[in-house]
Order: structure tokens, then sequence, then C-alpha cells
């Protein structure tokens, strides 16, 4: 019976994670800028750091330099408590496989694990929820109409990924 609910537990974590990671890995950061309009000529220069991601929501909402750096901020702040997190969970995972090649695994302490990591994961999801609220806010009536159809791309997006023959590998921490 705990075998059962420990297993159960276990899939909900990575069944959790695997819906965190498909929109953390569509707004990832990532090393190559999109070109700017004539409304965000200093993109470049100002926003290096941020990720493909940041630059789509900018370009598609067509932000105003006050609402991108706004939006910096915003995104800053998320990826840094976001990272910590992922972080965290990666220490738990690494935890677990440890503790599962044990002779005797604690059963108890795996249960602690994987609640923790399932703790971290509600987390990031609240953490993403405030971030793509506080982006709602910084929109004029007319982004929003946009913000509502590049939400509903993703979830299309997510619809069609099926069960196929992937590697099977997760990435946190931005893209391989």
């Amino acid at each position: 019976m705990k075998n059962k609910e420990l297993i159960r537990a276990i899939v909900i974590i990575v069944l959790a994670f695997g819906a965190g990671a498909g929109i953390y890995c569509l707004l990832s950061p990532s090393s190559n800028p999109i070109e700017t309009t004539d409304n965000q000529n200093s993109y470049h220069s100002q926003n290096r750091g941020q990720g493909m991601g940041f630059g789509l929501i900018v370009k598609q909402l067509n932000f105003t330099q006050e609402q991108i750096s706004a939006f910096s901020t915003i995104e800053s702040q998320y990826r840094t408590a976001t990272n910590l997190l992922v972080a965290k969970m990666d220490s738990l995972d690494k935890a677990i496989i440890k503790e599962l090649t044990q002779n005797n695994p604690d059963r108890a302490l795996l249960t602690q694990m994987a609640v923790a990591s399932g703790k971290s994961q509600r987390e990031i999801k609240q953490n993403t929820i405030e971030h793509f609220m506080a982006l709602r806010e910084i929109c004029t009536p007319n982004q929003l109409q946009k913000y509502q159809q590049i939400f509903e791309q993703i979830t299309q997006y997510q619809g069609s990924q099926g069960r196929g023959q992937g590697r099977g590998q997760r990435y946190r921490g931005g893209r391989p």
C-alpha cells in the first residue's frame, strides 16, 4: 500500500514538473536575441541577458520601452526565484536516487523528499502564475487580446505533444 502511495506521489511530481518544464522551456533564456521593431530600437542594447521567450513576448505584444523595462524586472525576479527552486528540486532528485540505490532505502525519507520536491514544484507553479499575472498588469487592453492569443497557442502546442520516442531528458536550467 505504501509503495503505491510513494509511486503515485512520484508520478504526480514528475507530471507536474513536465507541465512546468514545458512552459519554462517555451519562455527560457536563449543566446539568440530576436530582431526588434521600430518601437524597440534599443532592445538589444538594454536587454542582452534576456532570452528568446522574453523577446518574443516583447515583440508579439509590441511593448513600449517603459513596458520592456517593467517586464524585464518582472522576468528577472521570476527567473531568480524559479532557479533557486529548480536547484532545490535537482538536489532532492539526486538525494532520492542516492537513497534508492542504498541496500535498505528508507521509505519514510523517500516520502519526505518527494513531498519536499512537490512543494518546490507547487511554488514554481505559483511563481509562474504570479509572473504572468504581473505581465497582464502592464499590458494595454489591446495587448491583453494578443496576450490571450499567445496562451491559446501555448495550450495548442502542449496539446499536440505526444508520447514519442524522445531521449527522455529534461532540461531545467535553460536550453541544452
